[in-house]
């Protein structure tokens, strides 16, 4: 018989040492350690994010993703709310920076003005005196 023609020998499964498995375990608790401490660091950013849309927006807003699309940021809604119920977003908010926002915990909107001021100063529409 040649070397040719005989079948290739399968190199034999290197076995582990009990000193690898050891490691090759604590690399896996290491790991999913990691990944608990990740995760539970993020679990105290969801009343943020939960927040981020829970927001009230003037009176007349245009659906959500239409009224951020819309509104420009001026804040001329901010300047003509006779009982200064309406909000300009911050950077340290996370919701927007510049969008108008109604915190009713501090002052509510009582629509005590005529008309609705706020809808008649937005220059873009963002505001409206129509139903959605």
């Amino acid at each position: 018989m040649t070397d040719e023609t005989a079948p290739a020998k399968k190199p034999k499964k290197k076995r582990l040492t009990r000193l690898q498995l050891e490691r090759r375990r604590m690399i896996m608790r290491s790991l999913g350690a990691g990944a608990a401490v990740v995760t539970a660091s993020l679990v105290g950013w969801y009343p943020v994010l939960n927040r981020m849309f829970d927001r009230l927006r003037p009176p007349g807003a245009l659906v959500e993703d239409k009224f951020l699309a819309a509104c420009i940021k001026c804040g001329q809604c901010v300047q003509v709310c006779p009982v200064e119920a309406i909000k300009l977003g911050d950077s340290d908010e996370g919701y927007g920076l510049g969008v108008p926002y109604i915190d009713a915990r501090s002052q509510a909107c009582d629509f005590s003005c005529d008309a609705v001021q706020c809808v008649l100063a937005c220059p873009t529409g963002a505001l409206s005196h129509e139903i959605a």
